[in-house]
């Protein structure tokens, strides 16, 4: 959709806003908010590492399922191949400078070094939301 439309939304100011769920906002305005404080005091936000906390009763919506079913289920070697993802491109039409890197683990892990307390395990949406943050910067 980005490859097709990206010109004719910012011809128009209109904007195209993937991953837009629920589980994706909170973290897009959490670097969003972290980048513009990081500014207002004078300094460069240069990594991000963000924790999602779920209850054990947590569920997924439909449109988690289906980003999911969708991802999993996509013909990798049917993708034409870029120079670059489209999720890094920038107004004039280039490859962004900024990278942003999913390190969702892929197994169980202790995370108390990290943040104090508990475990982080692989989580079918940590790239989703890594995508939603690399559209948005």
């Amino acid at each position: 959709m980005i490859l097709k439309y990206d010109k004719t939304s910012r011809d128009t100011g209109a904007c195209i806003i993937p991953h837009c769920g629920n589980d994706c906002i909170p973290c897009d305005l959490t670097v969003m908010e972290m980048n513009k404080f990081a500014r207002r005091q004078g300094f460069e936000l240069k990594e991000v590492q963000i924790y999602e906390e779920h209850g054990a009763d947590a569920t997924w919506s439909g449109g988690t399922l289906a980003t999911a079913s969708y991802q999993m289920g996509k013909n990798r070697n049917a993708i034409e191949k870029r120079s670059f993802d489209p999720l890094l491109k920038t107004a004039d039409g280039s490859k962004s400078e900024f990278i942003t890197t999913n390190i969702t683990p892929k197994k169980k892990t202790k995370t108390t070094d990290e943040i104090g307390y508990g475990a982080s395990q692989p989580w079918v949406m940590g790239p989703v939301m890594v995508n939603c943050v690399k559209r948005s910067k």
